[in-house]
């Protein structure tokens, strides 16, 4: 996950320049995300730490769920992992989150921020 976030960002968002493609409900952009959710704003050395903690959290139950043989456990915490990572890797190395998917004209997301919610929705969705 986190080597197809870390291209994904680099071809829709470094190789794109300023150019904008629409259709009507999802758009490629480039959006530089600074703050924690929706752009809200927050010390990066806050951030980074907060991430460092949860990748700390998440491999520690990623190694249980392995031992336990719990493939979804196992498969929703490696997507929080690799989202957590990818948007860890540009917090770190640009003071930003590279952001190119829009949704609806106001949400700007990457592929990190898609594992990480389908990775939650996964680990919190009652299991049948």
């Amino acid at each position: 996950m986190l080597a197809i976030d870390l291209v994904t960002k680099r071809v829709f968002f470094d190789l794109r320049a300023n150019e904008t493609t629409k259709t009507t409900w999802i758009a490629l952009t480039r959006h530089h995300n600074a703050g924690l959710l929706f752009d809200l704003p927050f010390p990066r050395a806050l951030l980074i730490g907060i991430t460092l903690a949860i990748v700390v959290i998440v491999l520690l139950g990623l190694g249980r769920a392995i031992r336990a043989n719990h493939r979804r456990q196992t498969l929703a915490l490696a997507l929080i992992l690799g989202g957590a990572l990818g948007n860890l890797f540009d917090r770190y190395t640009l003071g930003f989150v590279r952001d190119w998917l829009l949704f609806f004209g106001t949400s700007a997301l990457n592929l990190a921020d898609i594992a990480i919610g389908l990775g939650l929705l996964l680990y919190l969705y009652p299991q049948s």
